[in-house]
């Protein structure tokens, strides 16, 4: 059975069950969401740790389309909005 799992779940797993012969995936999506987190850090050690996370999550979970293009394509409309204030 595959599961996919939340960013939320990817951030923070404490609490979260799934069963044992559970093929955990990530969307897309995900990776677009941790990427913004990324530039959302409030300082560069936070930027390395949440990039380690993400480097690693990449290579844990299998990764579901939508596509990585999406993903990306979010990242830099989500950091053009954050450096815009909104």
């Amino acid at each position: 059975m595959k599961v996919l799992l939340d960013t939320s779940v990817v951030i923070d797993p404490s609490g979260a069950v799934w069963p044992d012969d559970a093929e955990l995936a990530i969307s897309a999506i995900t990776i677009g969401e941790l990427g913004f987190g990324i530039v959302k850090a409030a300082d560069d050690m936070e930027r390395v740790k949440r990039t380690i996370h993400l480097q690693r999550v990449r290579t844990v979970f299998e990764e579901l389309p939508v596509d990585s293009a999406v993903a990306e394509a979010y990242v830099a409309v989500a950091t053009a909005l954050h450096i815009d204030g909104r």
